[in-house]
């Protein structure tokens, strides 16, 4: 597998509809620890992708619409956190500065809590 041609399709894939994103999001997580070099040269492609769907709007959904909407949202929220624990990610300006708007954002506050513990 060619990783660095991987990279574009996968960055394309976050932006994907619902199901797509989910496989996307659990990609990134493992290349965090198996492939960080590739994940950290990609890492402004996926800032837009991840933020779009963090910042989905419930509209009029309830019960197992919303429940599986926030599953969504906290999976972007996953990924983020994982690629921000990669030293170098953060050094890249548009990466760091997503993931300080999404800390400084109450609506994230119960998600980012769930995932450090």
């Amino acid at each position: 597998l060619d990783i660095a041609a991987f990279m574009p399709v996968l960055a394309k894939a976050l932006g994907d509809v619902e199901d797509v994103q989910l496989q996307a999001h659990q990609i990134v997580i493992s290349m965090c620890t198996r492939q960080p070099a590739y994940v950290i040269s990609a890492v402004e492609s996926f800032v837009e992708p991840l933020e779009k769907t963090m910042f989905k709007k419930a509209g009029t959904k309830t019960g197992t619409e919303l429940e599986r909407l926030q599953e969504w949202v906290k999976s972007a929220v996953r990924t983020m956190v994982a690629i921000s624990k990669l030293e170098e990610a953060m050094n890249n300006r548009k990466f760091a500065d997503f993931v300080a708007r999404t800390r400084a954002n109450s609506k994230f506050q119960p998600m980012l809590e769930a995932i450090a513990e």
